[in-house]
């Protein structure tokens, strides 16, 4: 989604939508008043934040664990795992990855798969690479920082041939 402030100041942010029953947007409701974006009139369906819902937010996890590509209306969106994520997988290959509601923060969206990983999505995206995604790639396949937790999946959406945009 593109934002445009009155100061001519521009923004794109990316967050996942899920169309939900009205009984499944209403327990969306009673964890976070922010999660259901929409009612449709007349309907019993609405527009929820995708990860509030876990369904969809297995799929997200499974997209990531299948490096799958998607092509969107203005571009792509190119999901991987490193070879941490591999490396997680193996220690422990069964561990349950039921994911858990995530925290609604101002910039970004958290959930967490099992004890296991944590994926944040970065909303507010930008052309070239996020700082954040370099500094966690760079600590984690690089430096093998033991005191941070190590990057194992990141994302990109590409809007044509520019640089892609980049989240965890």
């Amino acid at each position: 989604m593109r934002v445009a402030f009155d100061d001519g100041w521009e923004a794109t942010y990316v967050m996942p939508l899920a169309m939900a029953s009205s009984a499944r947007a209403d327990g969306i409701l009673q964890h976070s008043t922010d999660g259901v974006l929409a009612r449709i009139a007349g309907a019993t369906r609405g527009v929820v934040h995708g990860l509030l819902d876990p369904e969809v937010a297995g799929e997200l996890f499974a997209t990531i664990a299948g490096n799958r590509t998607f092509d969107l209306r203005h571009g792509q969106l190119v999901a991987s795992r490193t070879a941490a994520f591999d490396d997680i997988r193996t220690q422990a290959p069964d561990a349950d990855l039921t994911p858990v509601t995530p925290s609604i923060e101002r910039a970004n969206s958290t959930i967490r798969f099992g004890e296991r990983y944590v994926l944040k999505l970065i909303r507010r995206v930008w052309p070239g690479p996020s700082h954040e995604v370099e500094m966690d790639r760079f600590l984690t396949e690089r430096a093998h920082f033991t005191r941070a937790p190590r990057q194992a999946i990141a994302s990109a959406s590409r809007t044509g041939p520019a640089r892609p945009h980049v989240s965890t």
